[in-house]
């Protein structure tokens, strides 16, 4: 009696590849970009593991699933991009030139968004100039739809290398078969769930604004200008900051003069400490023309959603 072969038919499957370039200076970004100048990797200066990981929190934020439960993203996720156990269904690769300038942070007046860098004692970084391209293979089923919510949220509000919140390594997809706009993109991918992990709120009028860039003819004209608001904003010439930080002190401490209180320490109640929900980044209009975005996440916190 012959041997039963059972064949196991396997999804269909996407193939698509997807061209980017920098709209911004990039903030390290390689296996090298640690340590003085934040420099780039010159043999692999656009990394899968970064954009995966990009492209892992983007998914996230959007929640085109809808989970509420962070036991189930986990396995979700991890049956879309991988884990340490498991294999994911998305492949990817990356195809790059190794061109890159020097830009003077000073100079292009981005130094706000740049401290980290000057503490350390440079004050240029390089940036990739040129673009790359990303290759992908994925499941047409439901996943397609992760993937896509991924790569809609990377390249409308994500960047690659460190600072990214305040507009380093801004990207912007050349072509823009596959990649829907912010506005219908966030009507097909967002799924509007409060979740315990930084996630994009429903109501986007409400999370997001923008305005056209008064005098930037490149992105890196463009992010000076936004550093620059954010600066003014945070840092008023005259008057006392309003910010939450010395708020709080002030409420605490409830201050009537401008005697400085008793020396004491204050401990946080949280030993944790987490990233801005502010993002900020030059994007690129649907028109041609650049324009200065931000963007505010809902800061998830471990532990606020059970479901």
């Amino acid at each position: 009696m012959a041997e039963k072969v059972w064949a196991v038919r396997k999804p269909a499957e996407k193939v698509e590849t997807r061209t980017y370039r920098f709209l911004t200076p990039v903030f390290g970004g390689g296996v090298e970009g640690r340590g003085a100048g934040k420099r780039y990797d010159e043999r692999t200066p656009v990394r899968v593991p970064s954009i995966r990981g990009q492209l892992r929190f983007w998914w996230r934020a959007c929640n085109p699933r809808r989970i509420t439960d962070w036991k189930e993203l986990r396995e979700v996720e991890a049956s879309i991009f991988g884990s340490a156990s498991q294999p994911g269904n998305v492949s990817l690769t990356v195809k790059s030139s190794t061109s890159y300038k020097k830009v003077d942070i000073r100079k292009a007046k981005i130094a706000y968004g740049a401290f980290p860098l000057l503490n350390e004692g440079a004050d240029t970084l390089e940036t990739f100039d040129g673009t790359f391209e990303l290759h992908l293979r994925y499941p047409t089923d439901q996943r397609a739809k992760d993937v896509e919510a991924a790569l809609w949220g990377w390249a409308h509000f994500g960047g690659y290398g460190g600072r990214t919140r305040r507009g380093f390594g801004a990207i912007e997809q050349i072509e823009r078969g596959g990649l829907l706009s912010i506005e219908d993109g966030w009507d097909q991918y967002v799924g509007g769930e409060r979740v315990s992990w930084p996630h994009l709120d429903r109501q986007r009028s409400a999370v997001l604004a923008s305005c056209p860039a008064s005098s930037a003819k490149t992105g890196l004209d463009a992010l000076g200008e936004l550093l620059e608001l954010y600066k003014g904003i945070r840092q008023k010439r005259s008057g006392r900051p309003y910010r939450p930080e010395p708020d709080t002190i002030r409420r605490i401490f409830q201050f009537i003069n401008h005697n400085n209180p008793p020396k004491m320490t204050l401990v946080a109640a949280s030993a944790k400490r987490f990233a801005s929900p502010l993002i900020l980044r030059p994007h690129r209009h649907r028109d041609g023309g650049l324009e200065l975005l931000a963007l505010a996440l809902r800061p998830g916190v471990v532990g606020e959603v059970r479901r």
